[in-house]
């Protein structure tokens, strides 16, 4: 079993093209990279607790380019032809680096081996709630 970080999570997700909503932000950026970590996390926080919208290669370039996830709400949605899907299909949450969780859309992704493997076998879930639903 790999390490669970955000790029392993996200890599072992291995996502169709979605448009991204993060809700939470909070990491730090590898060496050298030239990810602007404070400018992602104020592009979130100034959303007004509504999350920024990221399109897919931004996502994998933050998830390429994370050191640590500390903090991170982050909902996928599928696009088709263009538009979103009105909810999301895939939720990742890490919490206090320590804490993943991935809620998956099972009727409209499928779950790999490789996520499995990191994470351990779901368990159904009826709702995908977003963290401000959850409170």
């Amino acid at each position: 079993m790999g390490q669970i970080t955000f790029r392993n999570v996200f890599r072992a997700l291995s996502p169709e093209p979605m448009h991204w909503l993060i809700t939470e932000l909070w990491m730090t950026a590898i060496p050298g990279s030239s990810v602007d970590v404070l400018d992602l996390e104020r592009k979130v926080s100034k959303a007004d607790g509504q999350g920024a919208w990221f399109s897919h290669l931004e996502m994998v370039r933050i998830a390429e380019n994370c050191d640590q996830m500390i903090d991170g709400e982050f909902l996928g949605y599928l696009t088709a032809s263009g538009s979103e899907s009105p909810v999301p299909v895939v939720r990742i949450d890490f919490f206090d680096s320590a804490t993943a969780t991935v809620i998956i859309d099972d009727t409209a992704l499928s779950v790999s081996s490789e996520l499995e493997e990191l994470l351990g076998v779901g368990v159904p879930q009826s709702v995908m709630e977003t963290r401000a639903s959850e409170i």
